[in-house]
């Protein structure tokens, strides 16, 4: 991995935005004094990267209130693509993280980036540690060198180093591989299990033989049984059916009779009506026939009333024609009368709503007088609480003023004092504050001067405040003076409005009166006089007094037509009765033939009806016998419903019997097939667990550690060489003996011996710059390590405050080996507060603390 930009924000001492560009150099010093924010610069690459640094809570915050998160946006190389990763963590809120790799540039030079972000923070993180092939406690252990964490791989107990180191190298991928093979040797297993369940269920299966044959048997002679008493129910039943065909003949006899029976009897009763109503007829005819000359005569009047009543019809017309255009005149007169009475009946309204509106006039003018005279005086307050307001205003503007000098005065009374603590605490004989040679005497004497400036400033800063004490009590003083006029502007404003509505009330009532003076009381006179003389529309009335006269030459009398006319439908029933004699001398003699025909068919009918009712009573009696004797059917059918569903059920455990023996030829080739297949999956479990325990820690892993141990080992020892200058060599043990004596068998481990000349000792034996150094060599060994094999490439080496421990010549040393690995890394970072170490790099990172937090730039 090789960085390219940081930038930062918020984040622990960095408050404001500041960015480091990686591309103007390969090796560079990050120098600032202890506490400058130096190793925050790393924090910031793993918070980044992994979510973690020396703090991983809301603490990478910066504590300034006005910073509301912390934000770092890191671009980076790795395997020929560039990517970019942004962590974000608001304050109080969830932390944010976007990954980003870059797809190309702009003709302008904007990179355009492509989202790898998943859907959750977690999921994202999971893909940033894919891609990068680390974590974080392999990372700052590999190319790391942290504040108070150099010997993090040393100080790991032997077996932690181990899996170290095991990450370090990529061997993870074999705890996957022995992962994977677990599981399939589980599945193989779960698979054995099944085998062996499905082997002994048919075991059991086959044990059952003889008893699965015998009940195949016994079954069978039941379905033998069954099946002979089935047969001889069914004759049975026939036998029964046909016994029961006769019965249901006899009964279809008996209800065909009934049938007869009743149809005679229905027409004998409809023969009865039709004779009873032509007798009614017959004499209702005679009847008429015997007052036939009232008949005639009462017809023969009907007819001279009706010509009367034809004469009186067309006079009648005559007069409906004259008498719809006298009522269509009269309802003109009446439409005019009622628009008339209406319009009299309107004015009249609103003459008196003007005298009422009149007498009104007075009253709203006194009204009139008593808002100008409550305007006069509440323009007065309102003019008295506008100059309170302007004095108000002046007073703070006058406070704003001295608080100003008061702030500035204070500024110059404190440069003052510390000037005077200072020469009061100096003892040398040159001015601290401008560094000139300073006598005693000069001194007591600048010291007074000081003093006298001091007092001149204070003086003036005590009137000032006691001025400002003075305006605050006129101003507290003048505002409970304003509480007094708070609704003033609301009565004003409530006065202006009743002027308003008053005046426009009485100009309204004066327009009115002046418009009703003008046409209203006219126009009143005009309608009362019309009303009064009925001289409204006369040529109406001259019309109506016309048709009046053509009404009277006409002679119609209404109430005679209304009795010719009442008369003539009283005598219409004549009319009818003629007519019905007429019908009744044509109706009689075919009338008197039918009644004789009627009489004779019912006569025919009770015949049949004696005849039908001997026959219905001989079937009813031989059927009630038979139906005695009728064999149980519906028992004989349920016996046989019975017996076959005993077969049946019979039948279906036949068939479930044979098949339960029919199948045990299978069930015994299907047992030996599993015994076959278990010893194969029995083999493949072996093969397995040898796997497993190949790629456990004891296995490949710990064979390619071996191999890889020899490399670190020798290129660590090439490096202490320089260090130490031949004094110290290291050496790694990766199995040692158990404290049980009786144990042949090894541990694994991995232990560091060195050697310093002196004799061998483990690593925990050292302190100090010793320890250090073998750090520092087993570090870059693990790095340049890491930097030539596939997977994982820490092409950055970072060591942070490794020197303080150190003499002139174990730093230079070190500085010598930092030269002589650079080629291997492409970019080398030192972090240091010591200036003797500054001027040995020629890119330097000045990191400073400022009152708005960290800041750096490149020399």
């Amino acid at each position: 991995m090789i960085p390219i930009n940081l930038k930062i924000t918020g984040f622990l001492s960095y408050q404001q935005p500041v960015e480091l560009d990686f591309n103007s150099f390969d090796l560079a010093c990050i120098s600032g004094s202890n506490g400058a924010g130096k190793s925050s610069l790393l924090d910031a690459i793993t918070w980044v990267l992994f979510g973690q640094a020396r703090k991983r809570d809301e603490s990478v915050i910066n504590s300034n209130p006005n910073v509301k998160a912390a934000e770092v946006i890191f671009i980076f190389s790795y395997e020929d693509q560039i990517y970019r990763i942004q962590r974000t963590l608001p304050r109080g809120k969830s932390n944010m993280l976007e990954f980003q790799i870059r797809q190309h540039s702009e003709p302008d030079g904007e990179d355009v980036w492509r989202s790898l972000s998943e859907h959750t923070l977690k999921e994202t993180q999971v893909r940033i540690l894919q891609v990068l092939r680390l974590d974080y406690d392999t990372f700052i252990n590999a190319a790391f060198f942290l504040q108070g964490k150099a010997d993090l791989f040393a100080q790991q107990v032997p077996g932690k180093r181990k899996d170290i180191l095991g990450n370090i190298l990529g061997l993870e991928l074999w705890e996957n591989y022995r992962e994977r093979a677990n599981e399939r040797r589980k599945g193989v297993e779960r698979e054995v299990s099944i085998k062996e369940a499905q082997v002994q269920e048919i075991e059991l299966e086959l044990s059952e033989e003889n008893v699965r044959k015998s009940r195949l048997e016994e079954l069978e002679n039941q379905l033998k049984e069954l099946t002979a008493l089935r047969k001889i129910q069914e004759t049975e039943l026939e036998r029964i059916k046909q016994l029961a065909a006769s019965l249901k003949q006899q009964h279809i006899l008996v209800d065909t009779l009934e049938a007869g029976l009743a149809r005679v009897t229905t027409n004998r009763t409809d023969l009865d009506n039709r004779l009873t109503e032509r007798n009614r007829e017959h004499d209702r005819l005679l009847n008429l026939m015997e007052h036939a000359k009232e008949v005639e005569q009462a017809y023969l009047d009907w007819q001279i009333l009706q010509n009367d009543l034809e004469k009186w019809e067309a006079v009648a017309e005559q007069f409906r024609e004259h008498d719809s255009e006298r009522k269509s005149l009269l309802g003109q007169l009446g439409n005019e009368q009622a628009r008339l009475e209406q319009e009299l009946k309107n004015l009249i309204e609103d003459q008196t709503r003007i005298e009422e509106q009149k007498r009104t006039i007075p009253d709203l003018e006194k009204d009139l007088a008593l808002v100008r005279t409550e305007l006069v005086v509440i323009n007065t307050r309102l003019a008295d609480r506008n100059r309170m307001n302007e004095e108000i205003k002046l007073t703070r503007e006058k406070q704003t003023e001295l608080r100003s000098e008061n702030a500035r005065l204070k500024v110059e009374m404190d440069d003052l004092k510390d000037r005077i603590d200072h020469l009061v605490a100096t003892e040398g004989a040159t001015c601290p504050l401008c560094g000139q040679p300073l006598s005693q005497e000069d001194r007591a004497k600048l010291i007074d001067q000081l003093s006298g400036q001091g007092t001149t400033l204070g003086d003036r800063f005590r009137a000032n405040k006691n001025d400002l004490d003075e305006m605050t009590e006129k101003v507290n003083t003048q505002e409970g003076e304003l509480s007094v006029f708070i609704s003033v502007e609301k009565d004003h404003l409530a006065q202006m409005t009743r002027l308003t509505q008053i005046t426009g009330r009485k100009e309204s009532i004066v327009e009115s009166l002046d418009e009703w003076n003008k046409k209203g009381a006219n126009r009143l006179e005009e309608v009362s006089r019309s009303l009064d003389t009925n001289i409204y529309l006369p040529e109406i009335r001259a019309d109506l007094n016309n048709l009046d006269k053509k009404l009277t030459s006409l002679g119609y009398d209404a109430v005679t037509h209304d009795s010719v006319k009442q008369a003539v439908l009283t005598g219409r029933e004549s009319e009818n009765n003629f007519h019905g004699l007429n019908s009744a001398r044509a109706e009689i003699k075919p009338l008197e033939n039918e009644i004789g025909s009627l009489q004779k068919q019912i006569g025919n009918l009770d015949g049949d009806i004696k005849k039908q009712s001997k026959e219905l009573k001989l079937a009813t009696s031989a059927f009630e016998e038979a139906e005695k004797m009728a064999p149980d059917t519906d028992g004989a059918e349920r016996t046989l419903f019975d017996i076959q569903d005993r077969e049946n059920r019979i039948n279906q455990d036949v068939g479930a019997a044979r098949q339960k023996v029919s199948v045990l030829s299978d069930l015994r080739i299907r047992k030996k097939r599993l015994e076959t297949e278990r010893e194969e999956l029995a083999a493949r479990i072996g093969k397995l667990k040898t796997l497993e325990r190949a790629f456990g820690k004891g296995g490949v892993p710990a064979l390619l550690i071996e191999q890889a141990l020899p490399e670190i080992e020798s290129r660590a020892n090439d490096l202490l060489d320089r260090l130490s200058d031949g004094t110290m060599s290291v050496r790694f043990v990766t199995q040692s003996a158990y404290k049980d004596k009786k144990r042949d068998d090894l541990k694994e481990t991995l232990d560091i011996l060195i050697s310093d000349g002196v004799g061998v000792r483990d690593y925990e034996m050292f302190s100090g710059g010793e320890a250090f150094r073998v750090n520092f060599a087993i570090r870059l060994a693990l790095s340049e390590l890491l930097s030539h094999r596939k997977g994982a490439r820490l092409q950055t080496l970072v060591i942070d405050e490794g020197f303080g421990s150190q003499d002139a010549q174990g730093r230079q040393h070190l500085i010598e080996a930092i030269n002589a690995v650079r080629k291997d890394f492409a970019k080398v970072l030192v972090i240091t507060h010591l200036d003797e170490l500054k001027d040995a790099f020629q890119t330097r990172i000045e990191v400073t603390k400022t009152e708005t937090g960290s800041v750096l730039s490149v020399i």
